[in-house]
């Protein structure tokens, strides 16, 4: 992967393209930014259009998205009845854009924005018309085009956290042409005067709407800047970390380039920002983990950087527990405590180890992490425990039922969202929640075989690897596959 911010990719929808679309009932919520510009310098000039509307055959009521040769949700939100299984941002500890999202999402509803407009055929030409915000699906906005009341209605789902919404006045700025669809203009020759009396004192949205939110992007990247030195888990031996270099960034996902590694044109790996995977420099010294290669004469990590954790729970070598197996993530597993770290941290061994494999899997977790837990979770939540041979044998439970109450969360059964493969990381593909069991979701990625376990995982709730729906479009992600309705067989 190039080296640099690849947050240039962020924001660069190309012309949208429609889909067939059924009617949707549109909610009534609170106006936003107002907008007092006049407009009546929006009568177009340059060349007449002609033909006729693309697909004039089409349902009167339609979708439109980034045209792309990639998957996209397209086809699934062109369904009304599939909103309800839509995760909302909400949902996700940490989404982009979260701080602050319900107040953003619900003053953008009912707002006037300018689009392309996709209903037009204009060969090369640019031309836009307005549309206004009807409702939100994770990223994506539902707009609607004016159409000044009649009954053929035009629809578009678009990426609302990019710059493809422009504001009132953009068009006229610019020098870019306004027109309606052409059986608008048919039945409204002078579009232009009508839209003036409908839009005057309207609200939009700012002028920096994309540059506010590319900001806003960038700023979750300040943990651990470009071209600064990290330890990560090491992905080809998960019981070490290994020194690394941030190499660049899409979106809150980072980039790092193992150094001296080992392994051929290797091309790093990819880990969110707030991965529990990736540490400052000094974090394997001072809690006492195997590290490849350290650097000598660290200064001590400040103590307000690990994580708090009850220290009257007594963590002992012997200790059984169940936890997430770290290579195969669909399963949950027996383990054991074989060493004791400081500051919360110890490493557990699975015997249960996948067969390729000719050492017992070691690995590190924190007391807090989401992915241990008491002995007794799987039967208490009906889940097959993978059992190694010396089960029987183990001893005592460690006592993680002493821990805090997790908080509570509100994904359930069959709702959608994005969410990266853990063991490959460029994978960014729609999944459905099979099953919950307390604070852990047992996701399907979409459109592979779900009688394969390894198309499914286990993954918390607050994890960093999940993602509301739209967020490959986002950043400028590829999504993997399509998303899968519920009555389709995966």
């Amino acid at each position: 992967m190039d080296g640099g911010n690849l947050d240039d990719r962020l924001f660069a929808p190309e012309r949208p393209v429609r889909i067939r679309m059924k009617p949707i009932k549109f909610p009534t919520v609170e106006k936003g930014i107002r907008h007092s510009k006049n407009i009546n310098n929006y009568k177009s000039k340059g060349k007449k259009l002609s033909g006729s509307p693309k697909n004039s055959d089409a349902n009167p009521c339609q979708s439109l998205a980034c045209k792309s040769e990639s998957s996209n949700w397209n086809t699934f939100l062109s369904s009304p009845q599939n909103l309800k299984y839509v995760a909302p941002v909400t949902y996700f500890k940490h989404a982009l854009l979260l701080d602050g999202w319900d107040e953003f999402s619900q003053s953008a509803i009912r707002l006037n924005i300018e689009l392309p407009n996709p209903f037009v055929d204009a060969g090369d030409a640019k031309v836009y018309w307005v549309a206004m915000v009807q409702l939100f699906a994770g990223y994506k906005a539902l707009v609607e085009f004016e159409n000044f009341g009649r009954s053929t209605r035009y629809l578009a789902w678009i990426s609302f956290c990019s710059p493809l919404p422009k504001p009132l006045g953009f068009s006229t700025r610019n020098r870019i042409l306004l027109h309606p669809m052409l059986d608008v203009k048919e039945a409204f020759p002078n579009f232009i005067e009508k839209l003036e009396k409908i839009l005057n004192s309207c609200n939009t949205i700012k002028d920096d709407h994309a540059t506010m939110l590319k900001r806003k992007i960038r700023k979750s990247q300040k943990r651990f800047p470009i071209k600064s030195k990290v330890e990560a888990l090491d992905r080809t031996y998960l019981s070490r970390v290994r020194m690394a270099t941030v190499t660049a960034y899409i979106g809150d996902r980072m980039h790092v380039t193992y150094d001296h590694e080992s392994i051929p044109n290797d091309q790093g790996f990819i880990f969110s920002v707030n991965s529990e995977y990736v540490h400052p420099i000094g974090w394997a010294m001072a809690v006492g983990h195997e590290i490849f290669d350290p650097i000598e004469n660290l200064d001590p990590l400040s103590e307000s950087y690990f994580p708090e954790y009850p220290k009257d729970i007594e963590l002992e070598v012997g200790q059984v527990l169940e936890a997430r197996h770290p290579y195969d993530p669909y399963v949950i597993a027996s383990a054991s405590i074989d060493t004791i770290l400081k500051h919360g941290y110890f490493m557990a061994s699975f015997k249960s180890t996948p067969k390729e494999l000719k050492r017992p899997t070691r690995y590190c977790f924190h007391i807090t992490s989401a992915y241990i837990y008491p002995v007794g979770f799987c039967e208490r939540n009906g889940i097959a425990l993978r059992k190694g041979e010396e089960t029987s044998s183990m001893g005592l439970s460690a006592p993680l039922h002493l821990l805090p109450t997790r908080p509570t969360h509100q994904f359930s059964e069959q709702l959608k969202f994005e969410a990266t493969d853990v063991n490959d990381p460029q994978y960014l593909g729609p999944v459905t929640v099979q099953k919950v069991a307390e604070h852990m979701l047992y996701i399907h990625f979409d459109s592979w075989p779900l009688e394969d376990p390894s198309n499914s995982a286990w993954i918390s709730a607050d994890s960093p690897d999940i993602y509301p729906l739209g967020y490959a479009e986002l950043i400028g992600h590829k999504l993997q596959c399509d998303p899968v309705s519920k009555n389709q067989n995966n």
